[in-house]
């Protein structure tokens, strides 16, 4: 497919005291969707403007914007981002579809594949360790994908209670997670068996976005205001944390290092160890609803809001 030049960037970076901010020159009529820290520090940052911006790492300067318009003006917007272990960019857009990316040193990129997938909003897209893809979305449905992209291998109705797959995660070999907000259930899937092999329901849980990180040998299911440790292996639930502050839910979790985590709630994040123990608190760091935040290799901490995105250190 055709390789395309970096047009003129419509976001800009501000500095503030004690971080760095992205916003729009007009913000009224776009916002961010979705960002991903790349694995040489480059920060991809998705919008409704339909495109998808590229920023050095450091210093964050402009390096690569993709436009998503398609040849019949159609504008459809990056609504998740992640890396392949290839280095290609791969993220699912606003009219139910995934683009795969090359980007090249010299500001341009190389479309490679678009998988005409979902027939309703993508949630998530991830990597299995046999370098397959999943892709999950409110249609009740995910995708496992063949390793050149070309077909889906299979699909499977992912019914929860109702809801959709809104998060999914491997965290062995075939054996997928995937979580639902609404009913606070989490399903375990075998991929070469083709069957569900355990399921975890949360009780008292407010519902809210949720999220799954694997750390070590435990699972991490964050929905509303509590974060339940499951043991990958035994299934069993190890401890709870629950949030207190300022009557918020979580939503997000990265990793930050080898010995502790990033949780962030609406309008906090908070870095734990594993010890479970609360070891620094952001207090407000975004005026907006923070909804999503990431983690570079310098330890650089994003928060995202539909207006909004900063960098902290």
């Amino acid at each position: 497919m055709s390789n395309y030049q970096y047009n003129k960037p419509q976001i800009f970076l501000s500095e503030k005291q004690n971080f760095k901010s992205f916003s729009f020159e007009n913000f009224e009529n776009h916002f961010f969707t979705c960002l991903k820290f790349l694995k040489d520090g480059k920060l991809a940052i998705g919008s409704t403007d339909s495109s998808l911006s590229i920023f050095t790492s450091k210093n964050f300067e402009i390096f690569l914007i993709i436009n998503n318009t398609d040849l019949n003006n159609n504008s459809p917007y990056p609504t998740f981002i992640t890396q392949l272990s290839d280095g290609r960019l791969i993220y699912s857009l606003s009219d139910f579809n995934i683009k795969i990316i090359k980007i090249n040193n010299n500001k341009t990129y190389r479309v490679e594949q678009l998988l005409l997938s979902h027939t309703d909003k993508i949630f998530k897209i991830i990597e299995l360790m046999d370098e397959r893809i999943v892709s999950t979305s409110l249609d009740l449905t995910i995708k496992i994908w063949e390793k050149n992209y070309k077909n889906h291998l299979f699909e499977e109705d992912f019914d929860l209670e109702g809801e959709g797959a809104e998060n999914i995660i491997e965290v062995k070999n075939n054996i997928l997670v995937a979580s639902n907000s609404k009913e606070s259930i989490i399903k375990f899937y075998d991929l070469e068996k083709k069957r569900v092999i355990n399921t975890i329901k949360q009780i008292n849980c407010s519902n809210n976005n949720n999220n799954l990180g694997l750390f070590k040998n435990n699972l991490l299911f964050v929905v509303g205001e509590k974060i339940t440790v499951i043991n990958i292996d035994t299934y069993r639930i190890v401890y709870e944390i629950t949030n207190k502050v300022n009557n918020t839910y979580f939503n997000s979790i990265r990793l930050l290092n080898e010995n502790s985590y990033l949780i962030s709630n609406d309008k906090n994040v908070f870095q734990y160890g594993f010890d479970k123990k609360l070891k620094y608190n952001n207090e407000d760091v975004d005026y907006e609803k923070i909804e999503d935040i990431d983690v570079d290799i310098f330890e650089t901490v994003a928060t995202i809001s539909s207006k909004n995105i900063k960098l902290w250190k």
